[in-house]
């Protein structure tokens, strides 16, 4: 089951590290960890209530209002349109410029999230643009509410 959040920002138990970014700070939570080690290659210990608390996301990015649309799959949102922003990773969204977040979706169930993700790959355009102007009508880019 998915839910499709308000445009507010999401609850902030997501954010203080489970998403892998500490808000507000382009650093993975794990370096805010007391005793880390950034040169070692050994994650610290994690909480395991956290663990229980994984959720997942599908999410679509745009180049503009009505261009080119990507769609998308992660248990880390914040940490994955970071990298889409930034051009870390080559591929299509630094091609065309994907780098605005339209639209996504919050899962508890990894399995619903990929299944989710495959059925918006395989609809069309227009369904997709009328499901982003349902959401989100003025195409803001939600990826400064959820930092």
């Amino acid at each position: 089951m998915y839910w499709i959040p308000d445009i507010s920002p999401i609850h902030s138990k997501f954010l203080d590290g489970v998403l892998g970014f500490h808000p507000g700070l382009a650093v993975p939570a794990v370096a805010l960890c007391e005793g880390w080690d950034p040169r070692s290659r050994k994650k610290p210990e994690t909480n395991t209530k956290t663990m229980d608390n994984k959720v997942y996301y599908v999410y679509m990015l745009a180049s503009h209002r009505n261009g080119t649309l990507y769609t998308g799959f992660t248990n880390n949102l914040v940490n994955r349109v970071f990298t889409h922003k930034n051009n870390i990773v080559k591929g299509f969204t630094q091609e065309y410029q994907v780098h605005r977040l339209v639209y996504y979706e919050v899962f508890e169930d990894r399995e619903e999230a990929i299944k989710r993700e495959k059925q918006l790959k395989r609809w069309y355009r227009k369904w997709k643009l009328e499901l982003i102007e349902k959401i989100n009508p003025n195409w803001e880019d939600l990826y400064n509410k959820i930092i």
